[in-house]
This record gives C-alpha cells, sequence and structure tokens, in this order.
C-alpha cells in the first residue's frame, strides 16, 4: 500500500482513494472484455500514442527553443494538439 505521510488519517484516504481507483480500473477491463477488446492490447496502443505525441511535443519545444516548463504550457498545449491532428 502506499502511504502519503507519518498522518494515519491521511494514509487511510489514500488507501480509500487507491481500493476506489483499483475497482474503476477494474470496471473498465471488464468492460473492454465484454466489448471483446483485450485491455493490455488497448494499453500498449495507447501508450505508444503517448510516447508519440510527447516527443514531437519535445522536438517542437527543442525547435523553437522553449524550455519544457509550466510557464510555456500554453506551447506545450498547442503542439500536443497539433501531434494529436497527425494521424
Amino acid at each position: 500500500f502506499t502511504v502519503s505521510s507519518s498522518n494515519p488519517e491521511l494514509d487511510k484516504a489514500q488507501l480509500h482513494l487507491e481500493e476506489e481507483f483499483g475497482d474503476t480500473l477494474f470496471s473498465l477491463i471488464n468492460y473492454g472484455r465484454w466489448l471483446g477488446i483485450d485491455a493490455n492490447i488497448a494499453l500498449q496502443r495507447a501508450i505508444k500514442k503517448f510516447e508519440y505525441r510527447f516527443h514531437r511535443v519535445e522536438e517542437g519545444l527543442k525547435e523553437k527553443n522553449i524550455p519544457m516548463n509550466h510557464e510555456h504550457h500554453r506551447d506545450m498545449m498547442d503542439l500536443w494538439n497539433e501531434a494529436k491532428d497527425v494521424k
């Protein structure tokens, strides 16, 4: 289990959130199975898509000499949306 601090109440809340999140993931996997989707394949494809888009953002920032930080969130989102448009 993950613990967030030496505070037992915070730890209890964290454990509850993780349990609920796990239940949600489990439900999604079962729904996907009902639709005939292999959760492992779907996850691998999503990871590849994310990596591709993230790499495009990194490259775009590098080309424009823009650092990757919160100050340039808008630039990063613009590049992310451009990467999403590429099929």
